[in-house]
């Protein structure tokens, strides 16, 4: 320890909980054939995931001036709290709670907050390189365009999340993040995958919003009563409170969930039940059963089931394998 330096103790702990929560590359791999890579101007590129990070906390106690900076990068940053502004590109966007950018290389920036006061945020870096380092300086909605195979809009950026987004954006990361620390036969496919998933998300989410809904899923009564799930999953939420923030009756509220969203209302509650206990097995030192009753399981036993169910494994099996 450095004696002249002054460390504040809270730093100290803050540093080790998000060093158990995040990705940062000690060495690029092989140069292997891989899913990702991308052929663009006579070269071929291949992904290089540098750094990934559940939560970055800087409270305003550690506040300090931002430095705007580019590089050959690409960045996706999603803001979890704060009420503050960030810097991107000649812009100071406000970053609250729901806030995604998802940043280009050589688009200048600093994730950190402008103002006085503290701010919250996963990122994700990666990079694609050629076998000489030569980057892919693509803007990202021409990137993910060649990944989809056809054409996306330019996007400005922040774009807001809501609440079931985010949890779907934070199940994502937290999938890649155990894909990326997974040194099995299988682990290249498994990150391909888990990117690929959350780059599917982004173009859903961001690019193309409507795309993902069918007709039935505009209307108002149906996205009320998802929102109230989205919200309240961890609740006792009744299927007549459910049908009566629709304005149906349960039976034709059943059938329209269904038809909208591709799940039952039950189903669709237990689903959101399961991935947020994932989340805290993962990231807690919370029992199964406190956790079992964070989400609205009054049953441990129950719990465990549908947690196999929909997990395929074990509320135990998910924590050690983690």
């Amino acid at each position: 320890m450095f004696p002249w330096f002054p460390i504040d103790v809270g730093f100290v702990i803050l540093l080790y909980y998000l060093d158990h929560m995040r990705y940062i590359l000690a060495a690029p791999e092989d140069p292997l054939p891989q899913l990702l890579q991308v052929w663009h101007g006579g070269r071929l590129h291949r992904m290089e995931v540098h750094h990934l990070e559940l939560e970055r906390k800087l409270p305003a106690s550690m506040w300090w001036p931002p430095h705007p900076h580019a590089h050959d990068v690409y960045h996706v940053v999603l803001y979890l709290g704060g009420d503050n502004r960030f810097l991107l590109g000649d812009e100071r966007p406000a970053c609250r709670r729901g806030a995604l950018a998802l940043v280009s290389p050589g688009i200048t920036h600093s994730f950190g907050a402008v103002d006085r006061g503290g701010v919250c945020y996963q990122e994700i870096m990666f990079s694609l390189q050629t076998s000489n380092s030569k980057s892919l300086r693509l803007p990202f909605h021409e990137l993910l365009s060649i990944y989809a195979g056809t054409p996306l809009p330019r996007v400005e950026f922040p774009v807001m999340l809501d609440e079931r987004q985010i949890q779907i954006h934070n199940g994502l990361l937290v999938e890649l993040l155990s894909a990326l620390n997974n040194h099995s036969p299988s682990a290249r496919i498994t990150r391909a995958a888990a990117l690929l998933r959350l780059f599917l998300f982004f173009i859903e989410a961001v690019y193309h919003p409507n795309m993902a809904r069918s007709p039935q899923t505009k209307a108002p009564g149906l996205l009320r009563a998802r929102e109230m799930m989205d919200r309240d999953f961890h609740r006792k939420l009744r299927l007549s409170d459910l049908s009566k923030a629709a304005g149906m009756s349960p039976e034709h509220f059943c059938r329209k969930f269904k038809a909208a969203f591709g799940l039952a209302p039950i189903q669709y509650l237990l689903r959101m039940r399961v991935q947020s206990a994932k989340i805290l097995l993962q990231h807690t030192s919370l029992s199964c059963k406190e956790i079992a009753a964070q989400n609205g399981f009054s049953d441990p036993i129950f719990f465990n089931r549908i947690f196999k169910r929909e997990a395929g494994m074990t509320p135990g099996a998910c924590r050690r394998g983690f």
